[in-house]
């Protein structure tokens, strides 16, 4: 099976750019690179976006490997092709005329090293870790907001009623074995009705029933649903009875634990109900945290340091432009006084969940993380430092808020008020934490397009998911199509900036849009903890 995986060449100081593709190919040749084995992916897109924000250095070249290893511990090389940043160097895609055999070897400094192949982890075991439990909780949360009259006990019936429904004839795709283990999972269900889950206090019945509610939010869906459901009922009554290769034992029922059965639950929901979204930890994700993990450290640093100016200018002058990005390199005397904290955090969140070697792998990254623009424009408005901001069109991320939220405010403010349901829902708490909340995704899209960390097109695309969220959430009917239809206008006008910047003394959230006693009253404990200013954004990470 090929894959493809990040290499770096170092470049001697006579080796002009454009470098040539001959150089590179003679350099693989005689294995003088370094293999960055946390980047090592099945499809060359992966490696790309998984090394986008990765900085090698100004004498060092990197580009994507395509290969496949045989079982003699031998390598074969088809091509290479340039990075975000050898495009500019002169870096074309190359094919050899004859593949390349290298020798694969486990552990080595240089050349191709043994990789061991494991972005996505056993599912079925890989519940405890802090991502998938905060992600869950905050599922488990936004479903108990939702679900306010559930009735529990007829949920609870109806589970018990489908577990008779759960055979080969309903369920032809899906093997006897785990129809059986869903079936068990039912019947036994009610010895752990009392658990619960330690943060949220929802009991299993309780999320059971959640569950079942969400399964049915979308009625175009429900066999899709049906199924996951089916699937995380066998994992939660068999998960240790499978091994690393989700080989199944064929033994006894092994369940997992509480928390595993929580997560595997509501987990049922994720990608089909839009309050539910899982975050599961892979190769790549924990790759994506320590970028993280370094770039808050290097900040939290900066600004604390004696000279928080003098440490800026030197990071200023680590800067690596292309067409397409730019970047900063991090002075290694931050790197060495980072390191521990960084480390503590990283093993402290993966190592109960990845292997050792793994985790060492990708660790190894860690002189090489850059800092990104959002990261450099943080640091740049903090006090203490000379701030130089790169300026583009759009001058300050403030302003672009601003402008953000004057469009937002202005146009609700116009469809709310010329719609004859704006008045039928000024007491409907729950419809406005909905509008609310679509107001402020909305916001965070525009913060990223503005701040240039997206780019228009998949600025559309999160806010068009919001919008679609907020109408099955709000089982929207004709008279709000009006709403749902004009709302994209918006984003248009975000791009156009044709809405100059004035600040409103508190733009506030969309609560404050209506003046109306009733709403006011209403609504006051959501507006103290749902408002906020330009200059007061909430953290988008």
């Amino acid at each position: 099976m090929r894959r493809y995986t990040l290499i770096s060449i170092g470049l001697p100081r006579n080796v002009k750019s454009p470098v040539k593709n001959e150089y590179v190919a003679d350099s693989i040749k005689k294995e003088e690179f370094f293999q960055h084995e946390a980047i090592d992916f099945s499809t060359r897109n992966a490696v790309l976006e998984a090394q986008s924000n990765w900085y090698a250095g100004p004498r060092n070249l990197m580009v994507v490997l395509e290969y496949e290893t045989s079982a003699d511990n031998e390598a074969t090389i088809f091509s290479f092709s340039p990075n975000v940043y050898a495009s500019d160097l002169g870096i074309s895609t190359y094919y050899f005329n004859e593949p390349l055999i290298l020798q694969v070897q486990e552990g080595r400094h240089r050349g191709l090293t043994q990789v061991h192949h494991t972005e996505t982890l056993n599912p079925n075991q890989s519940t405890h870790t802090t991502s998938v439990h905060e992600s869950v909780r905050a599922s488990l949360e936004n479903l108990k907001a939702h679900y306010t009259e559930i009735d529990i006990a007829k949920n609870i019936c109806a589970i018990k009623k489908f577990a008779k429904e759960i055979t080969s004839h309903n369920f032809p795709e899906i093997p006897a074995l785990k129809l059986q283990a869903a079936q068990h999972f039912i019947q036994n269900m009610e010895a752990i009705f009392h658990e619960k889950e330690m943060i949220t206090q929802l009991t299993i019945d309780c999320i059971l029933a959640l569950v079942w509610e969400g399964m049915h939010v979308n009625p175009s869906r429900i066999t899709v649903a049906k199924e996951a459901f089916i699937k995380n009922l066998y994992e939660s009554q068999r998960g240790y009875n499978l091994d690393k290769k989700n080989r199944d034992d064929g033994g006894k029922d092994k369940p997992i634990c509480i928390s595993g059965i929580i997560n595997k639950l509501v987990d049922t929901l994720n990608g089909l109900h839009p309050l539910v979204n899982i975050i599961y930890v892979t190769q790549e994700t924990a790759s994506l945290k320590l970028m993280s993990l370094v770039r808050e450290h290097t900040l939290n640093f900066i600004k604390l340091a004696p000279n928080p100016a003098k440490l800026f200018e030197e990071i200023k002058k680590l800067q690596v432009s292309t067409g397409m990005t730019v970047q900063w390199g991090i002075p290694p005397s931050i790197l060495k006084a980072i390191a521990g904290a960084v480390m503590e955090e990283f093993y402290k969140e993966f190592e109960q969940i990845l292997p050792k070697q793994l985790c060492e792998e990708i660790f190894a990254q860690f002189d090489y993380i850059s800092l990104d623009k959002k990261t450099f424009n943080r640091l740049a408005e903090a006090p203490n430092t000379q701030h130089e901001v790169v300026h583009g069109k759009r001058t300050s991320i403030e302003e672009a808020c601003t402008q953000m939220l004057m469009l937002v405010e202005q146009k609700l403010h116009a469809l709310f008020k010329a719609s004859a349901v704006s008045q039928s829902i000024l007491g409907d708490i729950e419809s406005t934490r909905i509008l609310n909340t679509l107001y402020k995704e909305l916001l965070n899209a525009a913060k990223l397009y503005f701040f240039q960390d997206i780019t228009f097109a998949a600025f559309k695309q999160l806010s068009g998911n919001a919008i679609q969220d907020a109408r099955v959430l709000l089982q929207t009917n004709s008279a709000w199509e009006d709403f749902f239809t004009t709302l994209p206008s918006i984003m248009e006008e975000v791009k156009n900036c044709s809405i100059k910047p004035v600040a409103p003394k508190n733009p506030g959230s969309i609560f404050n849009f209506f003046n109306e006693k009733p709403f006011h009253q209403a609504t006051e404990i959501e507006r103290e903890k749902d408002s906020h200013s330009p200059r007061e954004m909430p953290s988008f990470g």
